[in-house]
């Protein structure tokens, strides 16, 4: 295979594929995601950072997102994932009656979470105020619907009024509650829109969606309760009993699960997939398999059992997954030298590429106290990971 280049930290699909950039193909997971046995109208994918989480959610969007203003229009589709010469598995004829009632069929609403912080809870409900902003911004057209209600239309123009104010006082009793309720809200809200829009069910991907919770426990004025009810209202407003008319499935990553917090509880038919399920097992991050080829497409294939020393890190389902940030730098790195390969030597390019804050205020907590039920807990994750 002829390699252009490696897009290192790019997380959109469409610019890998359309810059020519190598390619892990993850494509098949599509058709168990909307057609298999595992299907479940919410998913939640919990994996480590650096992980190809978010580049798996661009790939769902761009596989799944119509045309709004030309529903039936799938030429972008067939660009990115048909006529581009990679011969991904979704283009092959196994996969026609994937492509025939899900490529280019549903509205879908994008979000990350991943830039939501702050010193404050009045900070972080800003920055979700922006996000929100953003996403009203994209679909903007939906003000001027002749499907939808005056007053839904009227609903969301204020609300993008709100979002887009950069002036709000949320310091004001009456403006904080105001944010909240819209924070909670306003996904379901849109997916009614869109449902009523395209007479078509809608998808939801969330990402990063523990960031936010994170964030909150290690701020200089930690406000984790307060954060913790508007993850907990996003979960429950958006994946209720009841959403069934405008919600077609949600997928939702993290890299926390925090299940003892009951932060999906009410959620419809919500399902765990974490580092003990096979289904997904080689959904994020690369494979055995999926390493050596790339090596070797890269002419290292003699670095395999040196990569496998330094990134087979992980244990999911039954398989051996590699870091895939890690694997990809050491490439790119090899791509740079194609002179001098064999001497390329790996490093451990995972260091400062995310915050330790959580980990290290559960240590200081661990030995301030010397809970003996959390020291082994500690050492069943070393041994686990070790």
């Amino acid at each position: 295979m002829n390699i252009d280049n490696f897009a290192v930290g790019t997380e959109s699909f469409e610019m890998v594929i359309t810059n020519r950039s190598y390619y892990v193909d993850k494509t098949a997971y599509l058709k168990e995601l909307f057609m298999g046995s595992t299907k479940a109208q919410a998913n939640l994918f919990i994996r480590p950072r650096r992980f190809g989480k978010t580049l798996n959610m661009q790939m769902i969007k761009s596989f799944c997102e119509l045309n709004y203003q030309n529903p039936g229009d799938k030429s972008y589709q067939e660009e990115l994932f048909l006529d581009n010469g990679r011969n991904l598995a979704v283009s092959s004829n196994s996969y026609k009656d994937l492509r025939d009632n899900f490529m280019g069929v549903f509205p879908v609403i994008s979000v990350s979470f991943k830039d939501i912080e702050g010193d404050s809870y009045i900070d972080a409900l800003g920055f979700f105020l922006e996000t929100i902003s953003r996403i009203c911004e994209k679909f903007e057209f939906l003000i001027d619907s002749t499907k939808i209600s005056k007053f839904t239309i009227k609903r969301f123009a204020s609300d993008f009024e709100f979002c887009s104010c950069g002036s709000i006082d949320l310091n004001q009793n009456n403006n904080l509650s105001y944010a909240e309720r819209l924070v909670k809200t306003f996904l379901s809200r849109l997916a009614g829109m869109l449902y009523k829009e395209y007479d078509r069910k809608v998808i939801i991907l969330i990402d990063e969606y523990d960031v936010p919770l994170q964030k909150s426990v290690v701020a200089e004025t930690p406000y984790y309760n307060k954060m913790l009810a508007i993850i907990r209202g996003i979960s429950s407003q958006t994946f209720k009993p009841g959403c069934d008319d405008w919600l077609y499935t949600g997928t939702v990553t993290g890299c926390l699960k925090i299940a003892h917090q009951s932060i999906f509880t009410g959620a419809n038919n919500f399902e765990l997939n974490g580092l003990d399920d096979q289904t997904y097992a080689g959904f994020f991050g690369f494979t055995r398999s999926e390493t050596e080829k790339l090596l070797n497409d890269c002419g290292l294939s003699t670095q395999v059992e040196a990569i496998a020393d330094w990134y087979d890190g992980y244990r999911i389902g039954d398989e051996h997954i590699f870091c895939p940030w890690s694997v990809i730098k050491f490439c790119n790195k090899g791509l740079k030298q194609k002179n001098n390969n064999h001497n390329i030597a790996p490093e451990p390019f995972w260091v400062n590429t995310s915050g330790n804050d959580t980990i290290n205020l559960y240590l200081k907590r661990l030995f301030n106290k010397n809970l003996a039920q959390d020291i082994q807990r500690m050492e069943a994750l070393l041994l686990r990971f070790g």
